[in-house]
């Protein structure tokens, strides 16, 4: 059972806005889950996830974190580590947090706590320099580079560099060879989430802006190896940039794409000032050897 105080600078704030803050691997979902369940309760009242508080008082919600903690760990491909931070290759197919109903599935985030041996999960634990340390995110289906970092300061500064765009990410995709694409070419239009299913991503004009730049590195008869580059970082922006120009990235089903093993987006290469030396990293992820087998396959 988890227990918090709302204190007066809380007032106003959703509830599982509140527990997310307070306890990071804890998502919004999760409280949504739990309160539907009647487990989230506010000054011994049975409140809904989106409750907004207008007093201060004692919320709690029944969970136990130790759930968290029985999670399997995976082997790490890390690229590159110091006592601060690390780089990690992730696979396709994995996620980066277990959660909902994924809550028992391997994910990088347990797997960190694995590596770093940090100490079992408590609220206190997690308000202190201790948590599961991702800067940023990719989606399951995509392979590639993330930074982690090791404490609460340096996953702050690292998310200052991204929210800044200071940090210079490049991904590679591959897309069919008979689609009409420039050379190079930037990507200039609004996405939004679609209210019909909210897993799924469309241009829109009421929509957040988002630019994508491309340029051809490679072609074979049947495909092109594209490298892409976001000036900004919305959920799925590749994807539904790629798609509504009419090419959509191979293995993306979700968006109209040509059925594959799996889908050929890899985050390959990021470049970021470290927030201890100050020295601009640059570090590079080869190519998917996936890749390279559809682009020789006959």
């Amino acid at each position: 059972m988890l227990i918090y105080e709302v204190k007066i600078e809380n007032l106003s704030q959703r509830a599982d806005i509140f527990i997310h803050k307070q306890t990071p691997h804890i998502n919004r979902s999760l409280v949504k889950q739990l309160a539907y369940q009647g487990k989230l309760h506010f000054k011994k009242k049975q409140i809904q996830a989106g409750y907004r508080f207008k007093t201060t008082g004692q919320l709690i919600l029944d969970y136990e974190l130790k759930e968290t903690t029985a999670i399997p760990s995976l082997k790490l491909n890390i690229l590159y580590e110091d006592p601060h931070l690390l780089v990690i290759n992730k696979p396709s197919g994995v996620i980066v947090y277990s959660r909902n109903r994924y809550s028992n599935e391997p994910s990088i985030a347990s797997s960190l706590r694995t590596h770093w041996q940090w100490p079992a999960l408590t609220i206190d634990s997690l308000q202190s320099e201790y948590r599961a340390g991702i800067a940023h995110r990719l989606d399951r289906a995509t392979s590639g580079l993330l930074i982690c970092g090791r404490t609460k300061d340096i996953v702050n500064s690292l998310q200052q560099q991204f929210t800044q765009r200071l940090i210079e990410k490049t991904y590679i995709c591959l897309v069919k060879s008979n689609t009409k694409l420039p050379k190079q070419g930037l990507i200039d239009k609004p996405i939004d989430r679609q209210k019909s299913n909210r897993n799924r991503f469309k241009v829109s004009q009421q929509g957040k802006e988002a630019q994508t730049v491309f340029k051809i590195k490679e072609k074979s008869p049947h495909c092109l190896l594209l490298e892409i580059q976001t000036k900004t970082g919305r959920t799925h922006q590749i994807r539904v940039h790629l798609a509504s120009i009419n090419s959509p990235i191979i293995g993306d089903q979700l968006y109209g794409g040509q059925k594959a093993k799996r889908l050929m987006l890899h985050a390959s290469k990021i470049s970021f000032k470290h927030p201890i030396t100050g020295k601009i990293l640059c570090i590079k992820a080869q190519c998917p050897q996936e890749f390279k087998d559809y682009q020789n396959a006959q």
